[in-house]
């Protein structure tokens, strides 16, 4: 090993000890040689003579501690740093090119993996199962199932090792500030997380003695989220054994969880854990206790399978032991609703958790995704190009090289480490931007209304990507210039002919004919989905989004009852329309845009014949006005209306109930089959059509009744209202609630206040980032093209400079050069449109289903993206041409 290691690194150690000794060897031979009478000078010559060339021994000696291939490889690298070191421009461009081209596809690919990909940081992920209900009439399955079918399948099936219990909530906890917030938690079983394999950052897990009724004495054992205890404890590693308050319980915090693990589901990560049994406390009365009425208790059940059973051996037997058990566990209201009618019980592969961002930006991410691939191909493309020109500059260097013994291998090896140097550190730097971009990018994802952006993070799964995709960049823009150096003739170059001077110019002028290709597609693309974000941002969506700001209070966790709950909504109203600043102040049940439409079954009295599904939202007095849907006819709801014999109906359900008639005074009657009541209602108002589902949908036919008593009622502890309030600075309404809230709702939690207009804009998350992502891609193509055309025909008028001086010796004029070489610039850019556009129109099938308000093979784009093209391609070909024009022919004849 001590050999090796001064072979390795102490070689001009060991080259000063062989160069000693053989300067002994020299002065004993000297030595003897006088004593043999001969004089000093002629003992010195006879003794170099008779040891040999010392310095050619030397080398000879030496080679036996060389690592030729070791050494091969870093004079490549050397030379290669070198030669680019000599050129840094070229240098700048190739590694910035890579960046892009890397950097765009792991930053996209990075998300793809943690919304729909990746595997759940858990022990043995491919063994974890969920159990669900799939009914024909959602396309989705449900995810919650009994809890005492879950209980059932833990203590009797065999097919699984263990079984657990998941539930979310909002609970009340202290900010740094002191102020109650609401948070979403996860309420789980005993025996959830250890199940799971997660081991703690800091103390413990939850464990089965936690989850007992009223909870452990001294307090509820909570678990923390790793960044919610980062946030709200700054880190403490002696925040273990803690006493904290939640919902208005003693907690005592027990663990913090590891940053890798953000719970099971998917960009949305809760904040605190739970033992189960803590819904006993978040319940506002004894009916709505889960555990004292056990037949209304659902949850998320997430199994593992035990050793050597498949899921579909899971499968057969839930199948056969169960099918009829889970039925009779159903609730009787809702065993008889439109879901239930031939729903059946499902078990599905749960390794990667419950994903709400891939089901709803999953497609998009694919899109996205062969977008991004666009680029890193047309950035290989462009630096095989550059690579090519760089190539047939120095091909007299190749030639003399290898005129001097270096083989064609030896050749391409050079070209290959310096393409892969450039790789390298633009895998490098793609890497740093892809961990930076990836929280941006995927903060687009996020649910409308859902308040708090969605948290998507990279893993170190992102250096293998770019280590992969450095490797296959390197071969893809480096391999074919690498191959041409290695074939350089040396004797037609040595005689200044060139090495087929006419392909290498095709192969070139093919590349910058791809590059103008692929930039007309990417450019094409942009201008369709910057269209479509344009024509939904200029959608009427029958309200004013801007200076509302949203927020929503657990008032069903004040153990009052639903009329008392009433009046407190509509005596904060009363009193945030008071306070400096508040324009208009109301609430609602549903918000816009948040894809949360509920229907009706409704009929007019008069005509009972004719039952329509309508969409229905709950809102109290003042709403309309608010937020700023116009009043057509009648009136809107006051403080006196309070419960649901009167409605108003928005545009399209007036004239779908009433056609022509006058709706205003006539009585409808509305039946939730769901939730198993029934409204007769007197019309009193109609209102323009406001759209809640999204913007893409025309508004639906919707009547709205008031938010009152019956509300709350029906819709149990999770159904609270949200407060719109109405002023020119966020900060009046920040300041007006919270003042409200502390005299009306005491001990009342908030969640956080989240600007309307900002809803808006995450229910157009994913154009949002489409439409950015594939402007910048257009972008950044049009530079890659314009940089290639103008490499090339630089390349080639300094290539042609002899013809061109013969051209005007022989009488060609400074305009004519100018238009030849202009030419052949707009030649190439033609064949790469020409080409572009058929690819582009034979592929809007696979974006038409993004598009809005936009044809896939719009004429007024496509002309636009080929004027542009050609606009870039021109600016890009003047300068060389104009340095063409301005050759004087006897000084470029004479160079010849």
């Amino acid at each position: 090993m001590h050999e090796w290691w001064a072979r390795l690194f102490f070689r001009s150690r060991m080259r000063a000890e062989l160069t000693r000794e053989m300067a002994a060897h020299l002065e004993a031979k000297t030595a003897a040689l006088l004593e043999e009478g001969l004089s000093h000078e002629e003992a010195s010559r006879r003794a170099r003579i008779e040891f040999g060339n010392t310095p050619l021994l030397a080398e000879r000696s030496a080679e036996i501690w060389r690592w030729p291939r070791l050494e091969s490889t870093w004079a490549d690298l050397k030379l290669a740093l070198h030669k680019l070191r000599k050129s840094p421009g070229y240098a700048v461009v190739a590694i910035l090119t890579m960046v892009i081209g890397i950097g765009a596809s792991t930053t996209i690919f990075t998300i793809l993996d943690a919304v729909m990909l990746r595997s759940l940081p858990v022990q043995r992920p491919s063994e974890l199962v969920s159990f669900g209900i799939k009914s024909p009439t959602q396309p989705r399955v449900g995810i919650g199932i009994p809890a005492r079918l879950a209980d059932l399948l833990r203590d009797h099936s065999h097919s699984y090792s263990d079984l657990s219990g998941w539930d979310g909530s909002m609970v009340a906890v202290r900010d740094p500030e002191g102020s109650l917030r609401s948070v979403d938690a996860s309420l789980v079983t005993g025996n959830a997380l250890p199940m799971l394999g997660v081991r703690p950052y800091l103390g413990r897990l939850i464990e089965p003695s936690d989850d007992i009724p009223g909870g452990p004495v001294g307090g509820w054992p909570v678990v923390l989220n790793y960044d919610f205890w980062l946030a709200n404890f700054h880190g403490d590693p002696e925040v273990i054994g803690k006493a904290i308050t939640v919902s208005a319980q003693p907690a005592v915090i027990v663990g913090v969880l590891p940053a890798s693990f953000s719970g099971i589901f998917i960009g949305s990560p809760n904040k605190l854990y739970l033992p189960a049994h803590f819904a006993s406390k978040l319940a506002a009365t004894a009916e709505q206790d889960p555990y004292l009425h056990p037949e209304s208790r659902f949850e998320i059940a997430l199994g593992r399978l035990a050793h050597g059973v498949s899921l579909t051996q899971a499968k057969t037997e839930l199948a056969s032991g169960y099918a009829s058990a889970w039925r009779d566990m159903i609730p009787a209201p809702m065993r008889d609703s439109p879901f239930m009618r031939g729903a059946t019980l499902m078990v599905s592969p749960a390794n990667r958790g419950f994903s709400e961002l891939a089901v709803q930006y999953g497609s998009s991410l694919l899109m996205l995704q062969g977008v991004v691939l666009l680029v890193l191909l047309l950035c290989c493309v462009n630096l095989g190009g550059l690579q090519l020109a760089r190539v047939q500059r120095h091909q007299q260097e190749f030639a003399i090289r290898n005129a001097l013994g270096a083989g064609r291998t030896r050749i391409v090896r050079q070209c290959l480490t310096e393409s892969f140097l450039i790789a390298a550190a633009g895998s490098i730097l793609a890497a740093a931007l892809a961990w930076l971009a990836t929280p941006t990018l995927g903060a687009f994802l996020t649910p409308a209304g859902s308040g708090e952006n969605s948290v998507v993070r990279p893993d170190a799964s992102i250096l293998l990507l770019t280590t992969s995709l450095s490797v296959v960049t390197t071969l893809m823009f480096g391999l074919l210039p690498a191959l041409q150096a290695g074939g350089t003739s040396p004797a037609i170059v040595l005689k200044g002919q060139g090495t087929n001077q006419r392909s290498s110019n095709l192969r070139r002028n093919l590349l910058v004919s791809g590059q103008f290709a692929l930039t007309l597609i990417l450019v094409f693309g942009a201008g369709l989905f910057t269209q479509t974000l344009s024509r939904l941002r200029n959608n009427h969506a029958g309200f004013e989004p801007a200076h509302i700001l949203e927020v929503c209070a657990q008032f069903q966790a004040i153990h009052k009852t639903p009329v008392e709950i009433a009046s407190i909504y509509h005596l904060m109203t009363a009193k945030l329309r008071t306070y400096p600043g508040v324009e208009s102040a109301a609430y609602t049940w549903v918000t816009p845009l948040t894809g949360f439409a509920p229907k009706l079954k409704v009929h007019s009295l008069a005509h009972a014949e004719h039952e329509h599904s309508i969409a229905f939202n709950e809102v109290g007095d003042g709403y309309f006005s608010t937020i700023g849907t116009r009043l057509l006819a009648g009136r809107e709801f006051t403080t006196d209306d309070a419960d649901r014999t009167i409605c108003v109906l928005n545009q399209s359900a007036a004239h779908l109930v009433f056609a022509d008639a006058i709706a205003i005074g006539e009585t409808l009657k509305s039946e939730n089959p769901e939730a198993k009541w029934t409204a007769v209602c007197r019309v009193v108002g109609i209102v323009e059509d406001a759209r809640y589902s999204n913007l893409r949908d025309p508004a639906p036919a919707t009547v709205y009744f008031p938010a009152g008593a019956p509300a709350l009622a029906h819709g149990g502890y999770d159904n609270n209202f949200v407060f719109f309030i109405r002023s020119a600075h966020d900060a009046d309404s920040m300041a007006a609630y919270r003042a409200a809230l502390s005299e009306y709702g005491e001990g009342t939690a908030y969640s956080v206040f989240l600007p309307l207009q900002e809803q808006v804009d995450q229910s157009l998350g994913s154009e949002r980032l489409i439409s950015i992502l594939s402007s910048a891609f257009a972008g950044v193509a049009l530079l890659l093209s314009g940089i290639g055309i103008f490499g090339l025909l630089a390349l080639q008028v300094q290539q042609r400079k002899r013809e061109i001086g013969v051209r005007m010796a022989l009488g060609a004029d400074r305009a004519s050069v100018l238009r030849m070489i202009t030419k052949e610039a707009m030649k190439m850019i033609a064949i790469g449109t020409l080409v572009g556009v058929i690819i582009a129109l034979a592929g809007g099938v696979l974006v038409s289903r993004f598009l809005y308000g936009v044809s896939a093979a719009n004429p007024w784009i496509a002309t636009a993206s080929v004027a542009i093209l050609f606009a870039v391609g021109l600016a890009a070909s003047v300068i060389p041409a104009r340095r063409a024009a301005l050759l004087d022919p006897m000084l470029s004849l004479r160079s010849e």
